[in-house]
């Protein structure tokens, strides 16, 4: 079933919406940054343009925009986390038998969609693709998880970033002199991101600490004091405690403009277990503690008023199964 997209005020309830949403979506198709564009697009419906504003406008280049003064020049005093939960679901923080006082909090503190639509194929990375470029699969080239062969086998990954047609939001930032960084967010390896530690099968990879360091930015793991182990790549709790350790850290240390962070515990055991299973509420506890570490951080890099954290719910391959469902932003608030 298709639903609108509404963003409510948490205090007042009423419908909210930023008048320079249309002026921010117009700058995003004015260039292209040399990405290449598809000789067929797919037809851009009213409600789809109102949902590709609201989520990249009032979610993250409203925030984004306030980083840019006069002449182009950037104030990095502003600051967006947009915090991708694979397989949240509404019920999570809405129901209180689920332990996500953190996911509250942000509901109680800033707004949230009461619902929106992915894109068409509804999986991980041409969701996450549509999330940072604003536009739909036909138009930013990634059109499922992995990419088919010739033989029509499942081939590699969409993991790299030359695999964007349509450029993404941090070329836009990088444009205006705004710093970026992503941790495991999908189709970012390569990316032109200053600091990144991209999304990768690494679990699937005969070396994959080193493979981890070579795809990273150089030095970053040092810079930030994180030592990535051996043993997180096969273990998803691991996995998860060490991208919100490295977020964290960027945070303190080297804080951004952007930041995106991609976590896939709940989806993961969501297919091992079942939706309501007992290792599903122990790792949407998990999760949501993350995010009480990353609501807490910013207050050591600086004010907490200057930053911005934004989730996303969208589900994601866990190792060995192929179906998933996928949905837009579901909040954003104001860090305090």
């Amino acid at each position: 079933m298709r639903r609108r997209l509404q963003l409510r005020n948490a205090r007042t309830g009423a419908a909210k919406f930023t008048p320079t949403i249309y002026v921010l979506d117009g700058k995003l198709h004015s260039n292209n940054f040399g990405y290449s564009r598809p000789v067929v697009a797919q037809a851009q419906t009213n409600r789809f343009r109102r949902c590709l504003r609201l989520l990249l406008a009032v979610i993250a280049l409203s925030a984004l925009g306030g980083c840019a003064g006069q002449g182009g020049r950037s104030t990095p005093d502003r600051h967006v986390v947009i915090v991708s939960i694979d397989g949240l679901r509404p019920d999570f923080y809405l129901d209180e038998t689920w332990a996500a006082p953190e996911l509250r909090a942000l509901l109680r503190a800033g707004s949230h969609a009461l619902a929106a639509e992915g894109v068409f194929p509804t999986v991980t990375y041409p969701n996450h693709a549509t999330i940072v470029t604003g536009v739909r699969p036909a138009r930013h080239g990634v059109f499922s998880n992995t990419i088919p062969t010739s033989a029509g086998t499942r081939g590699r990954w969409y993991e790299e970033a030359s695999d964007l047609r349509s450029a993404p939001i941090w070329e836009w930032a990088r444009a205006a002199g705004l710093t970026t960084a992503a941790v495991s967010w999908p189709v970012t390896a390569g990316a032109r991101i200053d600091l990144l530690v991209p999304e990768r099968d690494y679990y699937a990879q005969k070396n994959p600490l080193e493979r981890l360091y070579a795809d990273s930015t150089a030095g970053i793991f040092e810079r930030l004091g994180v030592t990535p182990r051996p043993e997180m790549f096969k273990d998803v709790e691991q996995w998860d405690a060490f991208l919100a350790e490295t977020a964290s850290a960027m945070i303190r240390q080297a804080p951004p403009n952007l930041l995106l962070l991609h976590l896939v515990q709940t989806d993961f055991f969501q297919h091992q277990f079942g939706r309501s299973g007992a290792e599903v509420k122990a790792a949407v506890a998990r999760v949501d503690a993350h995010i009480g570490t990353l609501r807490r951080t910013p207050a050591e890099a600086g004010p907490a008023d200057r930053w911005v954290m934004t989730r996303s719910r969208l589900r994601r391959r866990a190792p060995g199964r192929a179906s998933e469902r996928a949905s837009g932003p579901r909040g954003a608030a104001r860090l305090s």
